[in-house]
């Protein structure tokens, strides 16, 4: 009975786990076309602000969803206020991003690059 509930917490305990790989993790994404976000995550909200440029101080909380395609490959997707959608592909091994959304008849596929900051 011991290793049964040894077995349940260990299982809960990665599932959990898996269920916010990026939660707590800070980052600065600098894309290709110049625009700098700082974006945050938690288990369930991500947290992004533009932080130069022509969309300086835009900022929005948005539940999101994520999977890890490979170990520091990740998939995110969220759909803001407005009704933007965002997908996201976050490499942690190469420090890149690739950010591709849709947000009425405006289109976007641009990538980048991105610094891990320290949690606030």
């Amino acid at each position: 009975m011991l290793k049964f509930v040894i077995l349940i917490l260990t299982l809960a305990t990665l599932a959990a786990h898996a269920a916010g790989p990026l939660a707590s993790k800070r980052f600065l994404f600098r894309y290709d076309d110049g625009q700098p976000y700082q974006v945050s995550f938690t288990e369930e909200t991500v947290r992004w602000e533009c932080v130069k440029g022509e969309e300086l101080g835009r900022s929005e909380t948005d539940p999101y969803q994520a999977k890890v395609l490979a170990g520091g490959v990740h998939f995110v997707q969220w759909v803001e206020a407005d009704g933007t959608f965002v997908a996201l592909a976050v490499n942690l091994n190469t420090k890149t991003v690739v950010s591709a959304g849709v947000s009425g008849p405006y289109r976007w596929f641009r990538g980048g690059r991105l610094v891990a900051l320290p949690a606030p």
